[in-house]
């Protein structure tokens, strides 16, 4: 790693993907009814790993580096909205953006850079999985603390409702298998497409997987 900025971006968000999966699995170990933060994790390596696809899709390694450009662009957004709603300076949005534009100009003429970041959904159906869109909506739920992210609480409504802690172990299927996909095949894209030929996940994350599957089934 270190050549090029976009396979640098793209395992960062790898390791924050990994990171979340650890922390759900083992929560999955160790009680049901830390389900909303399995989901919380979840969408949050959903969005890391989808990022990771999208950053590393294109063979030409110049047009990667151009999707980076774009990813880091969406900093120097952030970095200048929050220096305008804190009434502070957060610090480097300018240096940050001079960068970008100094990149820019020593791309390849003829790379074609995208004209901005592309929503969630357009991220899934840019990599061939527009159909995961569903179970992203689902776990925003709990996120959003909607009525609805907050049934685990509660059951029906009116004179029927009923409160208490409602999560299963058949539950827990959904954040773990998201969370397990958007880590493996971003690391399997990861490794083909910047020549690694094979990035394994390590053999203790996997066991922590196989030890929260165990949990549950015994739940």
């Amino acid at each position: 790693m270190g050549r090029w900025e976009a396979e640098d971006k793209a395992f960062n968000l790898l390791l924050l993907s990994a990171t979340l999966a650890l922390a759900t699995a083992r929560l999955a170990s160790l009680s049901l009814s830390f389900l909303p933060s399995a989901h919380l994790h979840a969408r949050g390596a959903m969005e890391a790993g989808a990022k990771a696809l999208w950053l590393m899709q294109p063979t030409d390694a110049f047009e990667r580096e151009g999707r980076w450009l774009v990813h880091l662009e969406k900093e120097v957004e952030i970095r200048t909205q929050l220096s305008k709603e804190s009434g502070s300076n957060a610090g480097g949005s300018a240096t940050v953006g001079e960068f970008v534009a100094a990149v820019r100009s020593r791309l390849p003429s003829d790379t074609p850079v995208p004209k901005s970041f592309p929503n969630f959904k357009q991220l899934l159906e840019s990599v061939g999985v527009p159909e995961k869109y569903i179970a992203y909506r689902f776990l925003s739920q709990t996120t959003h603390a909607t009525h609805y992210g907050t049934g685990l609480f509660r059951q029906h409504l009116g004179s029927r409702k009923e409160f208490g802690e409602f999560a299963e172990a058949v539950d827990w299927w959904l954040p773990l298998s998201v969370q397990w996909w958007f880590l493996a095949k971003p690391a399997e894209t990861i490794a083909v497409s910047s020549g690694l030929g094979e990035l394994r996940l390590p053999d203790g994350l996997s066991q922590r997987f196989i030890k929260a599957q165990q949990s549950l089934a015994r739940a």
